[in-house]
């Protein structure tokens, strides 16, 4: 078996040679495919390059590495990967990223013998990391990846840090829950997350009923900004979300189609009524608790005499 250290070398004889029978069948006979690298990406480039393409703005796109002076779609892609790219391509003051393995921005369909770039969390730089062919130890295949991954970087400032909200649902006490990281909106991953845990984060938006609904898979759609959180663990104590355990990004690896979320529910009982949205404590549009939550009536077949039960049981006897 042959080994050589670089691809830089021009002869065999540059390499390492040693017996290996390991190899199983690839023993019998060596195959050699050769190939020019830029016929397969394109336009040339610098290896080690990282570019974002077919996205529909400058900070998201199908993820591109320069290997052997040539553009490859990257076939793999973890979280520690994911933000030293975006650090390479410029987003300096918020590294984390979004990751997208469902080929979000289309296909390239570039054949190369590159695989794939792996960054743990001892790296700081994606130059430091290791580049992984297509193949094996005892050969390498050029094709094309099964899926090619997508990425978004990030530029912070739309938050205060801290600040906890609930998005895309269809009434407010609904939605997925995103937290405000180093100035960037986030959501959580899906990954043990439970009623407590939404009791909690419920809790720090200001609902205190019990027995919120969970949801999973994204139900309220996956957002614009990363996954920040997974594994959330909450005893059910703490007044605020930020107060319970968790993995924090890049530790973990969650891709943005399994986002939690949650029903938060209202501390009221069934039958209860109260008046919002009135410039006097008199006034304003009913609402009626049911199963927690506060709801409107339908003005169909409202009259006086309702009205009139409204105040009475709000206290306002006189009608």
């Amino acid at each position: 078996r042959y080994y050589c250290y670089s691809s830089s070398y021009t002869s065999l004889s540059q390499c390492s040679k040693y017996y290996y029978s390991a190899c199983g069948a690839y023993n019998d006979a060596l195959g050699v495919v050769c190939y020019d690298p830029s016929a397969g990406g394109g336009d040339s480039c610098e290896s080690g390059k990282v570019r974002l393409v077919d996205g529909e703005t400058d900070d998201e796109g199908r993820v591109e590495y320069c290997y052997d002076g040539a553009w490859a779609p990257v076939c793999s892609l973890n979280s520690y990967t994911a933000s030293l790219m975006c650090q390479k391509l410029g987003y300096t003051q918020f590294t984390w990223g979004t990751i997208f393995n469902d080929q979000s921005f289309g296909r390239s369909n570039i054949q190369s013998n590159f695989n794939y770039v792996y960054c743990n969390s001892g790296h700081t730089d994606l130059d430091d990391c290791y580049v992984y062919n297509k193949g094996s130890s005892c050969y390498i295949s050029t094709s094309t990846c099964g899926t090619e991954y997508g990425l978004r970087c990030y530029n912070p400032g739309e938050c205060t840090d801290g600040e906890v909200r609930l998005a895309d649902g269809v009434i407010e006490q609904e939605g997925r829950p995103e937290v405000c990281i180093n100035g960037v909106w986030g959501s959580i991953c899906h990954s043990s997350w439970n009623t407590l845990d939404g009791y909690v984060f419920c809790n720090s938006l200001g609902y205190d009923g019990p027995n919120p609904l969970i949801y999973y898979d994204s139900y309220f759609g996956s957002g614009y900004g990363p996954v920040v959180w997974s594994s959330v663990h909450c005893s059910g104590w703490e007044q605020n979300i930020h107060e319970c355990s968790k993995s924090i990004y890049p530790s973990f690896t969650c891709y943005s189609s399994y986002v939690a979320g949650v029903l938060c529910k209202e501390g009221c009982e069934d039958g209860d009524v109260r008046l919002v949205g009135g410039d006097y404590t008199n006034e304003g549009t009913v609402e009626v608790c049911y199963d927690n939550l506060w709801g409107l009536v339908g003005d169909t077949g409202w009259t006086d005499g309702d009205a009139k039960v409204v105040c009475n049981q709000l206290g306002h006897a006189d009608g």
